[in-house]
């Protein structure tokens, strides 16, 4: 119809008035052809010519003519049913327990009871045969049983009020009918089964409701039991649609399930090598710190000691320098850095982790230099605790001391200056390893070690030859000396900066290159969760030495980024307890659900020195156990 107006008004926006008028059958050419004709008939019927009205020179009044109205001539009324849901009497959503709720219900209840005392009999008649809880005995006191029973009758009854007509015809194959009780349930076909009654007529309960949420919990029980368990439980007295989906919801938010089942975050992704590793700098500018130990020794009377090592890695040039120690005091850690530095010299950037040694070495050395202007102040870096691929670059140097020592001299016990004797030896091999590819060929280049970056093969011997220039005849014998003394100096120097170039140049263009041999984008964390965390989001706190379900929480205030804009460590508050230095990812765990609010926790987080847990070269050798730090 809608085309035929459209058409109508485009012809009449020609000029031309179009109408239409009504042709009965018997002058309708048009039914001959479906309708059907004898032959004896057809040369004298109308489908030739048509009807008789259009040989007539003027029309008749016998066709009534119409025009179409226009489209604004119809006036369109949109008739809409709502459909208003009925208010509940209890508020399901002022608490989480289904047993709360059904006492809040009895009570509630008493007050009617009590208040209905009052009302004439006839009245209080009426009332009791509509509400059954009102014919029970009041205990003063307490709620019976049978009180909390007809109490639950009547918060499902209240909440069955709600169910929309769409929410009705959407289980209509449950076979939904009333209880003697007024209580909608699902009779289906399990009529013969031989279950209880509340196992073969279900009760029809909202999966979207909160009372569908606390009957959930309530059959996830002070025990958490596991899904398919819940979903039993509930289908022995209720049936919800989705339940399945609404338990997944529910049991994904208990928080003492969270704190057994959640997975640790993943490790980040390894992060991009920094600028301090790829440039060629002077040997320890860049240096990492790190305490190995105890050892054991063996003491000049006769007894044994434990004594510790203190090692300086060159983040560039792969350098090692080694120093024992008595003991892992600060006292003792700033002597052996005095030690290094008068060997090594000062170096302008540190790494290291969170021992206290460390932490507070570096609070002394920081206030010298301060005091001191001529001094050049040192970056300090403390990594993240419980975080060693962040100092990988010298943990992986504590393992090769510790494995050259030990094949060494296995369980023999050395004294203090032997230790130190072995250690400088141990030093000495480790620096003298080959950094890149050992060719086969012997006319191919040397490879690169870490002692060529400080003494390089030079020969000590002066480079010049014997034999004279013809100019030099005429210089006297002293002269001749002085000139060849100086210009054997210069070949030499020449001689050193060519070599001293070349190490570099096979450093950027062959080491490097061979770095990505081994490289890896993941660190091997099978179990861990995808999901990073986000501020003021409540996580768990892993520690090693504290069984799970004593872990403590925090709130995430902060999330650090790279530069690369990749998150590797957060900032936390803990409550009570004061705020905790930022854990790595690995080691936080997604939240419970119901956290502390934020007006009961710390307003200034601040670092604590946290000992890291190293890899590689961080376990426990020797007699004693443990990387201590003190």
């Amino acid at each position: 119809m809608n085309a035929v107006r459209q058409l109508t008004s485009q012809i009449e926006d020609g000029g031309t008035e179009v109408k239409f008028g009504h042709v009965t059958t018997d002058q309708n050419p048009a039914d001959l052809g479906t309708r059907g004709l004898e032959k004896s008939n057809f040369s004298t019927s109308i489908w030739w010519n048509g009807p008789k009205v259009l040989e007539e020179k003027e029309w008749t009044n016998k066709f009534k003519f119409f025009s179409l109205k226009s489209r604004d001539d119809f006036n369109t009324f949109a008739v809409v049913k709502r459909e208003e849901d009925a208010t509940q009497v209890f508020n399901c959503a002022a608490t989480k327990s289904f047993e709360v709720m059904k006492r809040i219900a009895a009570q509630a209840m008493k007050f009617i009871k009590i208040t209905s005392e009052r009302l004439p009999e006839e009245r209080k008649k009426k009332m009791s045969e509509k509400i059954p809880f009102l014919q029970l005995e009041n205990s003063p006191g307490r709620i019976s049983s049978a009180q909390i029973k007809e109490a639950e009758v009547v918060l499902i009854k209240d909440h069955q009020r709600s169910f929309t007509q769409k929410f009705l015809n959407r289980c209509k194959d449950l076979g939904l009918v009333e209880d003697p009780r007024g209580v909608i349930v699902c009779k289906g076909r399990m009529e013969l089964a031989e279950l209880n009654k509340d196992s073969r007529e279900p009760i029809l309960i909202h999966e979207e409701s909160d009372l569908a949420a606390q009957i959930i919990r309530n059959a996830h029980g002070k025990f958490h039991v596991a899904l398919d368990h819940t979903m039993d439980k509930v289908r022995r007295r209720f049936w919800m649609l989705k339940l399945r989906q609404k338990a997944k919801t529910i049991l994904s938010r208990c928080s003492e399930c969270q704190r057994f089942n959640k997975q640790p975050c993943r490790y980040p992704d390894m992060a991009r090598m920094p600028k301090s590793r790829l440039k060629p700098t002077k040997p320890f500018e860049c240096t990492g710190l790190d305490n190995f130990g105890p050892i054991t020794i063996k003491k000049e009377d006769g007894t044994e000691d434990s004594v510790y090592g203190t090692i300086f890695t060159c983040a560039v040039t792969r350098l090692v320098h080694v120093e024992v120690v008595s003991n892992m005091s600060t006292q003792q850690f700033i002597q052996a850095f005095r030690r290094f530095v008068a060997i090594r010299g000062m170096p302008k950037k540190i790494v290291s982790d969170n021992g206290t040694n460390f932490v507070l070495g570096k609070k002394i050395i920081e206030e010298a230099m301060t005091n001191d202007p001529l001094c050049q102040s040192i970056e300090w870096k403390m990594i993240t605790p419980y975080s060693p691929w962040k100092g990988g670059f010298y943990e992986r140097m504590v393992k090769s001391v510790k494995h050259a020592f030990m094949k060494n001299q296995r369980r023999n016990k050395l004294s203090l200056e032997e230790i130190q004797t072995v250690f400088y030896e141990v030093t000495a091999t480790i620096n003298s390893r080959p950094l890149t590819y050992l060719e086969e060929d012997v006319n191919n280049q040397s490879p690169i070690r870490p002692i060529d970056f400080v003494y390089s093969e030079m020969d000590t011997t002066l480079p010049l030859q014997q034999v004279m220039e013809s100019t030099e005849d005429y210089l006297p014998p002293a002269e001749m000396r002085s000139k060849e003394t100086k210009l054997g100096t210069i070949e030499a120097l020449k001689s050193s900066i060519k070599r001293t170039d070349a190490i570099w140049n096979t450093f950027n263009t062959t080491y490097l290159s061979e770095l990505r041999e081994h490289h890896r984008s993941r660190m091997n964390n099978k179990r861990g969760s995808p999901k990073l965390p986000k501020e003021g989001q409540v996580v768990l706190l892993c520690d090693e030495n504290q069984p799970r379900n004593e872990w403590k929480r925090g709130r995430v205030v902060k999330i650090n980024k790279s530069d690369d804009g990749s998150v590797r460590d957060i900032e936390y508050r803990q409550n009570p307890a004061p705020s905790r230095s930022p854990p790595p990812l690995h080691r936080r765990r997604a939240a419970p659900s119901r956290s502390p609010s934020p007006q009961h926790l710390r307003r200034n987080p601040a670092r604590a020195s946290s000992r890291s847990r190293g890899r590689g070269g961080g376990g426990s050798w020797g007699p004693g156990r443990g990387r201590g730090r003190s």
